[in-house]
């Protein structure tokens, strides 16, 4: 046995299905026994083994496979590497073993040089999965299962290794025992990662544009936007695993991700990116994958087409598909949903990721406020601004409604960046409530003040504020108030008192005149 064929095998094993994480470690130094442990296990796991390669000194490549009664690993090596019409036969076995061996010294810095790739090896060995029935436990708490020379090892060779969990991907892995060609002991331990993966699909979102004059450190990643904010999406899921047989059928396998979106609207999905761990993904046409928004009432929804990195090798397989995209807030929740559709099944996302806005109330009292003789006071005006102290840059709104006339109906705004009404007004109840807000602090500056009512010329503020969760489940609330001075009545001209006057006057204006005349007869009769 040359021990440069046993490192080619561990090669080989190690680049099964082109994974990156390594299958085999060399052994350490020399003991009693061996033992193979597999890391990275999930709780719960099923962790099988079967052993298809075992020393033998008289062959000429110093081993061979471990045959069952039909010789059936013998005969999935023959048939993946002489052709599906080769049968079994002692020479074929040989020739299967020696391919073996000459593909993995071929290999270059992960890239086979020979006549066959690791995908076909790897092929092999997931047509064997089902055989690999020897099981071992999982340690939940070490997330390891562990093959020992005492319980589970009976040889030297190569062994097919298979953790399975519902809802998984897994990769079969090759592992390699090594022993002592002088007394036939076994020796060293190996250590190899599970090569497993869910078949969950996730979403995930960040803000990308922002309300301006927003200083907040809660602004950013904290699923609370402003309506016209644009909010960036990343959707990924692993390629799956498809049954070689499946490609032999008359409809070919497919695998697509679709998108659902409510409160928002995608944005120039030409500019949307599609790659497999970190490569742009292409069809079989050459042509990169695009995405294909859905027209009229499923213009919210798209799919991406993702069946050309399937392939009868799997060699794409547990590759990460990332879909990332942007779309622009236009109500004051954003729902969002991506389901991934496999041969076989459907996967929804676990948690759909959301965005949420902000609401402030804001009421008018007179200078009573909430004691007695108290009123809440309809028509006020205010110009709303956003920033760390009062500014002259009024937001814009919309009315949340209208009347028959098309006429905003006071009380109830909604933050609109291209709206046309800047200042908003207290409804018949006093209140006024603006929605579709991202976190900051807001200023209520009074520029109109109700019928026979002084302006208030100080502003009031109200902080809308995730206070550091990233846990956010609901539209954010807030609330202030501000209180008016009724105006003072004045007496009207000509009122009572200058009434009073005027009549004095004539009277005594009368009472002269008679005495004048009354003087001026007494002298005549004289």
């Amino acid at each position: 046995m040359k021990l440069k064929k046993v490192l080619a095998i561990l090669m080989a094993s190690a680049m099964i299905m082109g994974m990156s994480m390594t299958t085999f470690a060399a052994p350490v130094s020399p003991t009693q026994g061996a033992t193979i442990t597999i890391n990275q296990v999930p709780d719960d796991a099923i962790v099988n083994y079967l052993q298809i390669v075992k020393p033998n000194n008289e062959e000429p490549s110093g081993w061979e496979f471990t045959n069952d009664d039909d010789h059936s690993i013998a005969t999935a090596f023959i048939k993946g590497y002489l052709g599906d019409g080769a049968e079994y036969s002692d020479e074929n076995a040989r020739t299967a073993i020696e391919d073996l061996l000459e593909d993995a010294e071929s290999t270059d810095n992960g890239n086979v040089n020979a006549g066959h790739s690791h995908e076909d090896i790897g092929n092999i060995l997931l047509g064997l999965t089902s055989k690999a029935q020897n099981s071992v436990s999982v340690n939940n708490d070490t997330n390891t299962a562990s093959f020992t020379t005492a319980d589970d090892i009976d040889s030297a060779g190569l062994y097919l290794i298979t953790v399975e969990k519902e809802g998984y991907t897994s990769v079969p892995m090759l592992v390699y025992v090594d022993y002592e060609p002088t007394t036939g002991a076994l020796t060293g331990t190996t250590q190899a990662e599970a090569k497993i993966s869910d078949n969950s699909i996730t979403k995930k979102g960040s803000e990308a544009g922002d309300l301006g004059g927003d200083t907040d450190s809660d602004n950013d990643n904290d699923q609370v936007v402003a309506i016209g904010d644009i909010v960036t999406y990343e959707i990924s899921m692993r390629v799956p695993y498809v049954s070689p047989e499946k490609f032999d059928a008359e409809t070919a396998p497919s695998f697509i991700i679709s998108d659902e979106i409510t409160g928002a609207t995608y944005e120039n999905l030409a500019n949307a990116t599609i790659e497999m761990d970190g490569v742009p993904v292409v069809g079989s046409d050459g042509i990169p994958v695009t995405i294909v928004q859905g027209t009229g009432d499923k213009a919210n929804t798209f799919t991406v087409d993702l069946s050309s990195v399937l392939n009868k090798q799997n060699s794409n397989a547990n590759k990460e598909i990332v879909i990332t995209y942007n779309a622009k807030v236009t109500e004051i929740t954003v729902n969002n949903t991506a389901k991934g559709h496999t041969p076989g099944s459907d996967i929804d996302t676990e948690d759909p990721h959301n965005f949420y806005t902000g609401q402030i109330t804001m009421t008018k009292y007179n200078e009573k406020k909430e004691g007695e003789g108290s009123v809440t006071l309809a028509g006020a005006g205010f110009e709303v601004s956003k920033g760390e102290s009062v500014n002259n840059t009024a937001l814009h709104f919309k009315a949340k409604d209208t009347n028959e006339d098309g006429e905003p109906i006071p009380g109830a705004y909604i933050y609109d960046p291209t709206g046309s009404i800047t200042e908003v007004f207290t409804g018949d109840d006093g209140t006024l409530i603006i929605e579709g807000l991202d976190v900051g602090t807001y200023w209520f500056t009074e520029k109109t003040a109700p019928e026979g009512y002084s302006i208030n010329t100080t502003s009031s503020k109200a902080v809308l504020t995730t206070n550091g969760s990233t846990e956010i489940t609901q539209n954010l609330t807030a609330e202030t108030d501000m209180t008016d001075t009724k105006l003072s009545s004045l007496p009207s001209t000509g009122g009572i008192g200058t009434t009073i006057f005027t009549v004095g006057g004539c009277a005594i204006m009368i009472a002269a005149a008679g005495l004048y005349f009354a003087s001026r007869r007494k002298q005549e009769n004289k």
